[in-house]
């Protein structure tokens, strides 16, 4: 078998215009792609966040379900379910979690450096709920203030992070 030599005219490979072309244009799509990246992180950084959110509320509010009705004025709903007395005012209840959504418990969960999330409840009766003028409310509002992170700052109005809820609970 014998070897011929291409000829001097013959296509032997790309261009130096046609490499640089397609080295431009895979530039652009690339940082194009690079750019999109840092979108993709918030965004499941939110996701994250919300889908935390969610279950928290749905621990804090399954908490206050499970207190006797006339407790729920008490700050710390869990320590006055054994006594279930006369209703006193509606006082604040402050809740940690973590950043996974795991509650922290104990006095000194605040300063735990573990604490992401601080949910601040605002309990208050509803007025329109009254059997008769003058007695107790069968309704409670419930606000559910998130701010985060605990470790930004230690006045929550400062904290970058912030979301509220509003939730109902009913006597019967």
């Amino acid at each position: 078998m014998l070897m011929t030599a291409r000829g001097r005219g013959a296509n032997t490979g790309f261009s130096l215009a046609e490499v640089t072309l397609a080295l431009g244009i895979a530039s652009v799509a690339l940082l194009s792609v690079v750019g999109l990246l840092s979108l993709a992180m918030d965004t499941s950084e939110e996701a994250g966040e919300d889908t935390a959110l969610a279950a928290m509320t749905g621990m804090v509010v399954g908490d206050l379900h499970v207190v006797p009705f006339d407790a729920l004025g008490r700050s710390k709903p869990w320590s006055a379910m054994a006594e279930a007395a006369a209703p006193g005012p509606m006082e604040d209840s402050v809740y940690y979690f973590t950043q996974e959504g795991v509650p922290l418990s104990g006095t000194l969960a605040a300063t735990d450096p573990k604490a992401h999330f601080e949910c601040v409840v605002e309990k208050s009766e509803d007025e329109g709920f009254r059997r008769i003028a003058g007695s107790v409310s069968n309704l409670v509002e419930v606000k559910l203030h998130f701010t985060w992170p605990v470790s930004a700052n230690a006045d929550p109005n400062l904290r970058p992070g912030e979301s509220i809820f509003h939730a109902s609970i009913a006597r019967y």
